[in-house]
């Protein structure tokens, strides 16, 4: 699954059964998360346990009487967006019999949590599963990759995950499914007449994770939105880091940087915000490279907010590095 983007959703009422396949394995965790067919297990607890001891007295038939008393239930221990990305794995690479479904490792990956909102937000992953790349040897047909991508979407529907958002770019589509506790996101190729090599991966995290993204990068999707930009099918990312202008005179002014791009395309940048005092966030620039003094100090907001900020001044083939400067 390509990422362009530059910088580039969950707990359950009851214990649940992860269903990976037409067996049912009993996990210690509730995996909430929409779908087809639901099977549900009793989750591993204690178990309750009576000793007993025979009556003193000879001859008699006194009932035994229980030494200890049943212990409440231990809580069942949620498994890692990781172990279950194993197991659907795993029932996936069953069903199919694809060998060579490897392991993969992705700094980050583009989800949504809901199908209301248009627009995606990017998480820290770790480790997922690929299958198709010619550079790591595990090339398949494009039927094994087609079966194993279908494989893994039905094992995540079976496990309550439900579909919330795709997009397509040329011959990339990328999928979320988002349930109470996780989210997953599902990359693969469709067949081009350019041959390009079969592949699908997916990856998983919480949709606490994701939520929390959202929360974090929702005032600066509503910022871009405000100028007329459409968010759909738009990812956002970063931290969000909120900082003070380097200028003594105007501290108050507010700044951050937002990673933005297409989930499938082209065209990712950074996109600088700032915020005057008493004001709401507002969308100043898209950045790619060093931008010219100009472009900041054309703003009030923006030559406050970045001043001292490195930039280049003047024509690119005549001008000269400089700093932005407020006024």
């Amino acid at each position: 699954m390509r990422r362009t983007m530059n910088s580039l959703l969950i707990g359950s009422t009851a214990a649940a059964a992860l269903v990976i396949g037409p067996a049912v394995v009993a996990q210690a965790a509730p995996v909430s998360t929409p779908s087809a067919s639901v099977v549900a297990a009793p989750a591993a607890g204690a178990a309750t346990v009576a000793v007993t001891v025979a009556s003193a007295q000879v001859g008699a038939s006194a009932p035994q009487a229980p030494l200890a008393a049943a212990k409440g239930k231990k809580k069942a221990k949620k498994p890692s967006p990781a172990k279950f990305a194993k197991k659907v794995n795993a029932a996936a690479k069953k069903k199919v019999r694809a060998a060579r479904v490897t392991s993969a490792l992705q700094w980050s990956i583009p989800v949504k949590s809901t199908k209301k909102r248009a627009w995606w937000v990017s998480v820290s992953v770790g480790k997922g599963y690929r299958l198709g790349n010619s550079t790591i040897g595990n090339s398949a047909s494009q039927a094994t990759v087609t079966a194993y991508r279908k494989a893994v979407m039905a094992t995540l529907k079976r496990n309550k995950l439900k579909p919330t958002g795709t997009v397509k770019f040329s011959n990339q589509i990328t999928k979320s499914y988002a349930g109470s506790r996780y989210v997953c996101s599902v990359g693969y190729t469709v067949p081009s007449r350019y041959g390009v090599t079969p592949s699908s991966s997916f990856w998983c995290t919480t949709r606490a994770k994701a939520n929390a993204a959202v929360k974090r990068l929702a005032p600066f999707e509503k910022a871009y939105r405000s100028g007329g930009r459409s968010t759909k099918g738009i990812g956002f990312s970063g931290a969000a880091k909120v900082k003070s202008s380097a200028s003594a005179e105007y501290r108050a002014y507010k700044k951050t940087t937002v990673g933005i791009g297409p989930v499938e395309g082209v065209g990712g940048f950074s996109g600088y915000f700032g915020k005057a005092p008493g004001k709401s966030w507002r969308f100043v620039l898209g950045v790619q490279a060093i931008q010219n003094c100009s472009d900041w100090e054309a703003t009030q907001l923006g030559r406050r907010a970045w001043a001292g900020l490195s930039c280049w001044r003047g024509d690119y083939s005549t001008g000269y590095e400089d700093k932005v400067r407020a006024w």
